[in-house]
Parts: structure tokens; sequence; C-alpha cells
């Protein structure tokens, strides 16, 4: 009995098949979608003393409790606008994705650029999976130029309070001064 191998032609359809395949398949087919923490909308503009509102989303999340994070921004440039002027302090609005149960933290330092929110449910609610907003700062421009949304540090946490990791994705807010209008010279009518 003779074993047959295949032949060159025979190898090339098969590698030409194999190329194929690999190549219909979708770019992170089979790879799971990480959790993720945005600022949303990425990248904003508004003039001097115009407010805009970015929200801080938890994107792919399974099981969360709790969820404490720091951010940064240029204080030159940004200030945050109170979300509960009846208490001390200025803060930053909880989302609706957990039940503010207990807030930890929610604190802006203006003068440093800081922002530190940490807010965690409690029972009886049930651990949140999927999407959502955690947070929303309003900011209003205080100068022309861009200034960063950067997350310091993010730490989420399942019920058992223990932390699982997540990346992140900051944003940014460009400022920019408001158009003074110029007078436009308009032509005289002659006189005879």
């Amino acid at each position: 009995m003779k074993k047959q191998f295949p032949t060159l032609p025979h190898c090339r359809i098969g590698l030409a098949l194999l190329v194929a395949l690999l190549l219909s398949v979708p770019v992170g087919y089979g790879l799971a979608q990480g959790t993720m923490v945005v600022v949303d909308p990425p990248s904003s503009e508004i003039t001097v003393g115009a407010m805009t509102t970015v929200n801080i989303r938890v994107e792919n999340v399974t099981d969360l409790y709790g969820a404490e994070v720091h951010l940064t921004f240029d204080p030159a440039l940004l200030e945050v606008i109170d979300a509960d002027p009846g208490t001390a302090g200025v803060q930053i609005e909880p989302g609706p994705l957990l039940s503010p149960d207990f807030t930890a933290q929610n604190a802006v330092d203006q003068a440093a650029g800081k922002i530190d929110f940490a807010i965690a449910q409690m029972p009886p609610h049930d651990p949140v999976s999927g999407s959502g907003v955690l947070a929303i700062v309003t900011f209003q421009g205080k100068a022309a130029g861009t200034s960063a949304i950067d997350f310091a540090n993010v730490i989420l946490s399942d019920r058992d309070g223990q932390p699982f990791s997540a990346g992140t994705q900051g944003g940014s807010i460009t400022v920019t001064s408001e158009e003074t209008p110029t007078a436009t010279p308009t032509p005289g009518t002659p006189t005879p």
C-alpha cells in the first residue's frame, strides 16, 4: 500500500481556504468586551462662561455593587458646578446606575482640579450588570484652552467588596473665548 501525500496544488487550495476563513472572522471575535469606565462624550467644546455636562459611564460590567472614581481636570480652564448647593462643599451628581445607598465620598477640589466620588449599594439591592451612568459632572468654562478629563484611579467592587479590574478612557473639554463682534464699516452715500 502506497501513502499518498497532497500535491502542491492541493496544499495551495487548503492554505488559501484557511487564510480566507481567518480573514472572514471579525476582529475581536471571541474576545470578551472588558469593563470600561469612560467620560461621555469623549470631547466637547464650550465658550468661556458656558456650561457642559459629561457622564461618567461604566460599560460592560458584571455584578457591580460599589464604585470609586478619582478624576482630574485643569482648574485654570474649568470649574465644576455644584450639584447639591444645600450641602457644604462642591459635589457631583450620582447617576442612575447604582442606588446611592451609601456615598463614601463626593467632593470636588476646585483649586487642585480633582473630583473624588465613591458610592455603594446596600442590601436588598441586587448587583448591577450592563452599562449605565455612574455620575454626572457639570463643568463651566473659565478660560480658553483644552482641559483633559482624566481618571487618576478607578476601583469597582462586587457585593463582597472584592475589587475587579476595569479599563478607563478619559476625555477633554475645549473652552473657546467668546468672539466679540467687530463693527463692519459700511460705505457712506456720496453727496452731490
